[in-house]
């Protein structure tokens, strides 16, 4: 899939396959395609509009789904990313400090319905549209 698209990072390994569901269920709920990207560490990318790399991967990226969302956003055509870990799901933007996502939610106690609000608020973070408060 190409054009824009919430990128949404996972950990390397196995992720809740609940979670990765309800997460592309709110994206989809509100019209916003994702686009899930492979494991692995995250390359080096220019934010829009940046002359230089703002964007850049730790020398050992852990699969901590902030730097994971970190990492999506900063490839994102539309600058938003959802990370994915066996812990946690983090939403972020290029402009956030790598460890400082916009919003997360634990998976030591999944709720289904915050993680689909996850996905709603990173579908209206591109529409522009006021975000949901987390269950």
């Amino acid at each position: 899939m190409s054009g824009p698209a919430v990128f949404l990072r996972l950990a390397p390994g196995e992720v809740p396959a609940a979670a990765l569901r309800e997460l592309r269920a709110g994206l989809e709920e509100e019209g916003v395609p994702c686009r899930v990207l492979p494991s692995g560490p995250p390359a080096p990318v220019a934010a829009p509009g940046a002359a230089s790399p703002v964007c850049e991967a730790p020398a050992s990226a852990p699969a901590d789904a902030a730097l994971l969302a970190h990492a999506a956003a900063c490839a994102s055509p539309v600058s938003v990313g959802l990370g994915l870990s066996a812990d946690g799901a983090c939403l972020h933007l290029p402009q956030l400090p790598p460890g400082a996502p916009l919003l997360s939610v634990s998976l030591h106690d999944p709720d289904p319905e915050r993680l689909r609000a996850l996905g709603h608020n990173a579908a209206r973070l591109v529409a522009g549209v006021p975000l949901k408060e987390l269950p």
